[in-house]
């Protein structure tokens, strides 16, 4: 068995857990709500805490690794996590759920915060295999692909996003994407509409 399915199954048992900590099992059950469904709002109604709460474990899952996120952080000063432990959490989902599209979205998450848009493009491509409608990574994908050289891929995909879900909160960010591309392209007239 290797670390990483061992990690998932130890998430999952700590989630059931009568006795660990009510903080580790609060942490593991966000943690596996948010494979579930990937919105930090939904999360938190699910679980009766607030966004901020799911935000914050999430990062930390990312910071740390994801067992141990769950973990109170110590009071006392710490040095920095090294870069292979803000890269282990996304690696070790893919190795626990290859076939999850939540692992590969969580990498290209982390890919595209890194600049690594070449890399972050293929693992959004594959979460838009796993689900074509899946609003977040194909706007997502437009920007990383934006950002590579390849602007006018950029519209058809936020006005896709748009369409898939028009009472999305994040909606702004996808006309001003659609608005920045016009402007790049000195298309004044069509960078205003949007």
């Amino acid at each position: 068995m290797t670390a990483p399915i061992a990690s998932g199954w130890r998430l999952q048992e700590i989630s059931r857990s009568r006795t660990e900590p009510t903080s580790r099992v609060e942490r593991a059950r966000i943690i596996l709500a948010y494979l579930q469904d990937p919105s930090a709002y939904a999360v938190a109604r699910t679980m009766g805490v607030t966004q901020q709460t799911v935000t914050r474990c999430l990062e930390r899952a990312a910071e740390l690794g994801v067992i141990e996120a769950l973990d109170d952080r110590p009071r006392a000063a710490r040095s920095p996590p090294t870069w292979h432990a803000r890269r282990r959490s996304p690696i070790t989902a893919l190795a626990a759920f290859p076939n999850r599209p939540l692992a590969h979205y969580a990498k290209a998450q982390v890919l595209r915060a890194q600049h690594r848009f070449e890399a972050a493009i293929a693992e959004y491509e594959t979460v838009v295999a796993f689900n074509r409608n899946w609003m977040h990574a194909i706007a997502a994908l437009g920007y990383c692909k934006f950002m590579t050289g390849s602007i006018e891929e950029m519209i058809p995909a936020q006005e896709k996003a748009i369409r898939l879900s028009p009472g999305d909160p994040k909606i702004w960010l996808y006309y001003f994407w659609i608005g920045q591309v016009h402007l790049l392209q000195s298309r004044l007239d069509e960078a205003i509409l949007w």
